[in-house]
């Protein structure tokens, strides 16, 4: 019970911030910088899989031992490193073997991972300590 508690709460984060990133910046910077690589409608299935991918993660990897440890600070700073590192992975390797992968997107795209697991984390923390 308490797992779905916790993947209730990360995953209504993560979506409220993801939706809002999406909506008032990303759309708008991913156009202008990516143009034509991007599908005129995002395959919903493989976004879906990537958020239960997350969620998992940053459940298991981040907010579980946090708890464990009393610590938010464990909480917002493994979420951080969670984020960058996923977030490059995928950027890294995009630049890496894709004819145009922008490094305005790879360092963009990483600081919002950093940020957005960073803050998921923390919230959640505080909200189920």
């Amino acid at each position: 019970m308490e797992f779905i508690k916790q993947f209730g709460t990360v995953a209504a984060i993560f979506l409220a911030f993801d939706i809002a990133w999406i909506s008032l910046v990303a759309s708008k910077f991913y156009k202008k910088t990516l143009g034509g690589q991007l599908a005129e409608n995002p395959n919903m299935f493989a976004g879906g899989i990537f958020y239960l991918i997350a969620v998992i993660a940053m459940i298991f990897l981040v907010l579980m031992p946090a708890l464990q440890a009393g610590s938010g600070t464990q909480a917002l700073l493994k979420g951080v490193l969670l984020g960058v590192f996923g977030f490059a992975t995928y950027n890294f390797t995009n630049a890496a073997i894709l004819k145009s992968w922008p490094w305005s997107v790879v360092v963009v795209d990483t600081l919002w991972g950093g940020f957005v697991f960073g803050a998921v984390c923390y919230l959640s923390f505080l909200i189920l300590s």
